[in-house]
């Protein structure tokens, strides 16, 4: 599942946007932002940020695309919930003395093998980043 953008201005969503030819912004999305960094917002009450967007997607075209695909909401929770469930069933009482990085690298090892890699690869899998507890 992909990672939900947190910010309507996601560089990584307007470049695939762009088509291949262009190695510039077009003066017109240029102007377009420029536009939107001076406007004055102004929601009515009970409008989502969606609906202002859709509203609004005369006067920014490219942004709204961008805020559009920024902030739909996922198409299900399914993966979440199967993640949640296995570091459940692998941090039982008889382990709960399992590191954060043990039970991460468990997590992971899992992962793989539901993806079809190979239980029996040489090549080493490469260390997953330390988690450091909040």
């Amino acid at each position: 599942m992909a990672p939900v953008a947190t910010d309507v201005l996601d560089i990584d969503i307007w470049a695939r946007e762009r088509t291949p030819d262009e190695d510039t912004p077009a003066g017109s999305e240029v102007d377009e932002i420029t536009a939107y960094l001076s406007f004055q917002f102004k929601m009515r009450a009970g409008t989502t940020v969606l609906q202002w967007w859709k509203e609004n997607q005369v006067n920014f075209p490219t942004l709204a695309k961008v805020a559009r695909k920024a902030l739909a909401a996922t198409g299900s929770t399914a993966e979440v919930e199967r993640t949640f469930s296995a570091a459940g069933r692998i941090c039982s009482v008889r382990r709960r003395s399992l590191s954060p990085r043990s039970l991460q690298e468990l997590l992971l090892a899992n992962q793989l093998i539901k993806a079809g890699f190979s239980t029996t690869a040489t090549a080493p899998i490469p260390p997953t980043p330390q988690i450091t507890p909040a």
